[in-house]
């Protein structure tokens, strides 16, 4: 799983909302969350493929048209990934 330390600040604010969650949720919970950006389906969609792309999120299709995403690495984890990179290139 390959995890990128810098997401989009719009990104970051569906991580955020997904993080104070104890569920998994859907595309359109976090499209209603987020009502007053008036975001569209697939520009959610597109948000959220990069966020599973990035691994921070598991998508799974719970039917033809619907998929739960689940987080996959925590607020504290995100936090600590420059770190972890800093770490990594200097110590191989």
């Amino acid at each position: 799983m390959t995890k990128q330390n810098y997401i989009t600040e719009t990104e970051f604010a569906i991580m955020k909302f997904l993080w104070s969650l104890d569920h998994e949720a859907t595309a359109s919970e976090i499209r209603k969350h987020f009502a007053q950006r008036n975001w569209s389906k697939q520009a959610v969609s597109t948000f959220l493929k990069r966020l599973v792309k990035a691994g921070y999120l598991k998508m799974t299709r719970v039917s033809p048209t619907k998929y739960y995403y689940t987080v996959l690495i925590s607020e504290t984890e995100h936090e600590l990934l420059p770190v972890r990179e800093i770490v990594e290139k200097s110590f191989n």
